[in-house]
């Protein structure tokens, strides 16, 4: 099972230069896990959209009530934070070798200790997850390839990701506007009876 870290769920809901990316990967997953961490994560991250005048208070709004209607729904398999996960992210941070956040070291435990593959846009979070043996899959955008697959951290930029909201005209990511929130559950989101998951070859990280 793949996990999702939040900024790639900030991604699927948000207009962000990854948001094309990140649809492909949740659709390409049945129930795709999530913690109680992420959620408290897109909240903070909408709000600094909103500040940032990049969202509507509005749209926000919509989107952090969306992703917790599909919370309850059951589109996405729900990970409670628990005492090992502290314990693990706690021992990492212990060995005073990572340059890693207290959000991230937990988010890492939960990806190591229930077995799931690590998805995320974030480069540092990514070069963190391989250097504790944890199988990850980083998004990257499409002004940016790896060099190196064997190291997470080099990219070569081909210039400025043009952001979604810097357009004049709304972008669509199929069918959907790409300035608006999810107006209904992805269908894709839901379990696909005798199916597996979908191959996706937009793999940037082997």
């Amino acid at each position: 099972m793949i996990y999702l870290d939040t900024s790639v769920v900030v991604a699927y809901y948000c207009p962000e230069p990854l948001s094309h990316r990140a649809e492909r990967l949740i659709r390409a997953h049945s129930r795709p896990a999530v913690s109680d961490l992420t959620e408290v994560e897109l909240h903070s991250a909408l709000s600094r959209k909103v500040r940032l005048a990049e969202l509507q208070k509005t749209s926000a709004t919509q989107i952090a009530s969306r992703f917790s209607g599909h919370l309850e729904e059951g589109l996405y398999t729900r990970v409670p934070l628990e005492r090992r996960h502290y314990e693990m992210a706690g021992e990492w941070l212990r060995r005073f070798a990572l340059a890693l956040p207290t959000l991230d070291a937990l988010h890492l435990a939960i990806a190591a200790s229930e077995g799931f593959r690590l998805a995320t846009a974030d480069a540092a979070l990514a070069r963190s997850a391989k250097a504790l043996g944890i199988e990850v899959r980083w998004l990257l955008p499409k002004s940016e390839r790896v060099v190196d697959r064997d190291d997470v951290g080099v990219i070569e930029r081909r210039g400025r990701p043009r952001l979604l909201l810097e357009t004049m005209q709304p972008r669509r990511i199929r069918g959907h506007l790409c300035r608006q929130p999810l107006t209904a559950p992805p269908p894709s989101l839901q379990p696909r009876e005798g199916r597996g998951p979908r191959t996706d070859p937009d793999n940037n990280l082997r």
